[in-house]
């Protein structure tokens, strides 16, 4: 629908993580190069710390399809989804799906570990993601402190990235989990964006879409705006802008205004809606669409003569 309304080749906010878009600034490829040198390094475990919707998941994506020709990267995208797996297992099964994972626990380590070594000796380290990871039990966390053992004379088989909310802090301090966050080596915090680099991010992708002139389709004033709402979280944005083109789309539009902002925000703020906005942000954003409406306007109505 509205796609082909503003000749747009694809939906330039999707919903879900697509790497065409990953936004290098902001930070975000200097933290790819911090996981890089860890690893290099044989730090053992790094965190990656962020807010919700900062964009930690698109990261680790793009970590991954960085890295994976340096190393062989196991991915666990959420241990909250079955509370009870045994993370060797989780490994275990990446390594081999094939494997009997009814096994022994003692069994599955040494089976883990001899095939961790032999891919040591390829010279293509082993790596375990794990996203979510403020959601790791004790008995997982206890798993990963295991698993952290395996290791030669010189360097460790296995290396851990934990990207995880700021509640992983937290979570790492705590008692039973103290042994494994002493292993813990390197953190690094993904900040959220700038104004100035949430206008780049915004070009950016509207760019990858079709958008000739992004500053020009959407201006710096509604841009300021979305920003204002969205506190830090490119999830939310993406949500704002997506609703936003739609709104344009039905005034026919050639390109959004505050009101198709306004209308994106009142839509995301109804009972039930994902996103909450306060009365003093849906106000904010009420006025500034009715003071350039009213600019509009009397920038285009015709002169009265008297």
């Amino acid at each position: 629908m509205y796609l082909e309304h503003f000749k747009l080749s694809r939906n330039p906010f999707p919903s879900t993580p697509q790497l065409d878009f990953f936004f290098s600034g902001g930070g975000r490829t200097a933290a790819i190069n911090a996981i890089d040198y860890a690893l290099q390094e044989n730090f053992g475990i790094v965190k990656i710390i962020g807010q919700t919707g900062v964009g930690k998941t698109m990261l680790c994506r793009q970590a991954y399809r960085e890295l994976s020709e340096k190393y062989d990267i196991l991915f666990l995208s959420d241990p909250s989804l079955d509370s009870t797996h045994s993370i060797l297992a989780a490994v275990a099964s990446e390594l081999n799906p094939e494997w009997d994972l009814s096994r022994p626990k003692n069994k599955l380590f040494q089976q883990v570990m001899q095939t961790l070594i032999k891919q040591k000796e390829t010279g293509k380290p082993t790596i375990l993601f794990i996203e979510e990871a403020q959601k790791l039990t004790t008995e997982q966390f206890e798993e990963l402190r295991y698993l952290t053992n395996l290791e030669t004379s010189q360097d460790k088989l296995l290396q851990i990235i934990l990207f995880g909310q700021p509640e992983l802090d937290s979570r790492l301090m705590q008692a039973d989990a103290q042994l494994l966050s002493s292993r813990l080596t390197h953190s690094i915090y993904l900040k959220p964006l700038s104004r100035k680099d949430f206008v780049d991010y915004l070009h950016h992708r509207l760019a990858i879409a079709g958008i000739l002139k992004p500053e020009v389709f959407i201006p710096t004033a509604l841009v300021n705006c979305i920003f204002f709402l969205s506190q830090g979280s490119l999830r939310q944005a993406n949500q704002i802008l997506e609703k936003t083109l739609f709104a344009a789309y039905l005034r026919k539009a050639d390109k959004p205004n505050f009101f198709d902002i306004a209308a994106a925000v009142r839509s995301m703020s109804r009972k039930g809606a994902e996103v909450k906005y306060t009365r003093k942000q849906l106000a904010s954003v009420f006025s500034i669409g009715i003071f350039f409406g009213w600019v509009a306007f009397t920038a285009t109505a015709p002169a009265v003569l008297h």
